[in-house]
């Protein structure tokens, strides 16, 4: 196997990984660590369909709108969406920022945006596996 096969595989398996833990999150009701996962499972997966795609490794960035742009496929996901994501990734590390998106988080809403982060992670991984 190829250093490209293996870093697909990686963090593939990275973003299955952290989308268990995403759900155990939930259910434990740590919701900002939750979306927090979220956006990891996002960031992993699209690293993933980069190197898959473009036959090189991904950049390091976090962005999940910079990497699905780099990933030159249109996956009908919501640029908006991801943005929302990347906020909990950034903005829950800082005290101030933290305590307010922890008190805007909704149970329902996010039990919402895990099924969108759930199929986000299974259609990458079906494009990968085409």
């Amino acid at each position: 196997m190829n250093i490209l096969t293996n870093q697909k595989l990686y963090w593939l398996n990275v973003a299955k990984e952290d989308f268990i833990t995403c759900r155990s999150l939930y259910k434990a009701k740590r919701y900002l660590h939750c979306l927090f996962f979220a956006d990891l499972t996002i960031e992993m997966a699209l690293k993933a369909l980069i190197i898959h795609d473009k036959k090189r490794l991904p950049p390091y960035i976090h962005s999940l709108e910079k990497l699905y742009l780099l990933s030159n496929r249109d996956l009908n996901i919501s640029i908006k969406f991801l943005k929302y994501i990347t906020e909990y990734n950034i903005n829950a590390r800082y005290p101030k920022e933290r305590e307010v998106l922890n008190k805007g988080i909704d149970k329902q809403s996010l039990s919402d945006t895990i099924l969108i982060v759930e199929k986000i992670l299974k259609l990458i991984c079906n494009k990968i596996q085409q």
